[in-house]
């Protein structure tokens, strides 16, 4: 059986825009929608999963609208700590911020892990295999 997994960026929109552009195109309240249905029509499981970036979508409001949107979805929040790269202006949060997203999202009762980093020091982690193909024109 196949799952799914979704790259949620901030369950903000306008945030979500921020850190990912194409979100005018493909905004989250229409993937939501879409994943509902789909979920509803097949037996899959779904994962959120969702960045910390330090400052940037690591707040209480965000992770309230995580916690909604992962119990609208019967999903399952799988947190990572931002993997640095120097192409990015991004910078990880603290492990304590981690933990009191962690211990706000279980207090939700919505199922949540932390994946732990892998493949940093040879810049293979979550992310940066992309390196070649970053730019600084977003919206390609």
């Amino acid at each position: 059986v196949l799952n799914l997994a979704f790259s949620v960026g901030s369950p903000l929109p306008d945030k979500r825009q921020i850190i990912m552009p194409f979100e005018s195109r493909n905004s989250i309240l229409t993937i939501s929608t879409l994943l509902k249905e789909y979920l509803n029509n097949h037996n899959r499981k779904l994962t959120l999963e969702y960045t910390l970036l330090h400052g940037i979508n690591d707040t209480s409001l965000e992770c309230k609208g995580l916690i909604q949107l992962a119990k609208y979805l019967s999903a399952k929040v799988n947190l990572i700590n931002f993997n640095p790269h120097k192409k990015l202006p991004y910078h990880p949060v603290t492990q304590s911020k981690m933990d009191a997203f962690r211990k706000q999202i279980k207090a939700a009762n919505v199922p949540v892990t932390i994946r732990f980093k892998r493949g940093q020091k040879i810049a293979a982690a979550c992310g940066q295999l992309g390196e070649s193909f970053i730019y600084k024109d977003n919206n390609r």
